[in-house]
């Protein structure tokens, strides 16, 4: 199966926009976009973070193009599949796009709804 991806402009959908880490090896997790404002998703470990971001991807919730430099020097095992959401024109538009292990482009242009899955898009 090709990966998908799907455009839109104006408010986005919830997504990671990013990763802050403090002392001791946790930190927060900040989600924003949708309807929901921002939310602030404690981590207490770093395994606790790969967790939770195996959770979020789970979820089909995007995470932003910066915070994936969380994922260089991970180890293969720990790849899973997950959206990524890109931002153009000052952020007033945005695409959505699979990130499959072992899947290769172009990407299918599909509908946001059909990439999030069951996860609020708002």
């Amino acid at each position: 199966m090709r990966p998908r991806f799907a455009t839109g402009s104006g408010l986005p959908p919830r997504y990671v926009d990013s990763i802050d880490h403090a002392r001791g090896g946790g930190g927060v997790i900040r989600l924003t976009g949708g309807t929901q404002g921002e939310v602030l998703q404690p981590f207490a470990s770093p395994e606790d973070l790969m967790n939770q971001l195996r959770a979020l991807a789970q979820q089909r919730v995007p995470f932003g193009v910066g915070e994936m430099i969380v994922w260089h020097g991970v180890p293969d095992s720990l790849r899973f599949p997950f959206l990524l959401i890109g931002f153009t024109n000052k952020g007033q538009k945005w695409s959505v796009h699979e990130i499959n292990p072992g899947a290769q482009p172009p990407w299918e242009i599909a509908e946001l709804t059909q990439i999030l899955g069951s996860s609020d898009a708002s």
